[in-house]
């Protein structure tokens, strides 16, 4: 959380890893070939999987962006 309490965001029965974390506390986590984002309290997980590619992912003025070569696209929960 974002006043560095542990706190458990999924129970997926795999390991998630994190590939973004924004200063606010919204993070974007991968877990079995999936991407989800989830913003404190964490109550809800938001897949935001894209067949657009699976290039680095990192937080930007509170908005989630994907590179995919020399493009950035914003990521949103549909």
């Amino acid at each position: 959380s974002p006043d560095g309490t542990p706190t458990q965001v999924t129970e997926f029965n795999a390991f998630s890893s994190i590939e973004a974390l924004s200063t606010e506390g919204d993070l974007a986590l991968s877990n079995d070939g999936r991407r989800y984002i989830t913003r404190p309290p964490y109550d809800a997980l938001d897949d935001v999987s894209s067949d657009l590619g699976d290039g680095p992912i990192f937080w930007s003025e509170g908005k989630l962006i994907l590179a995919i070569g020399r493009s950035l696209f914003e990521v949103t929960p549909q």
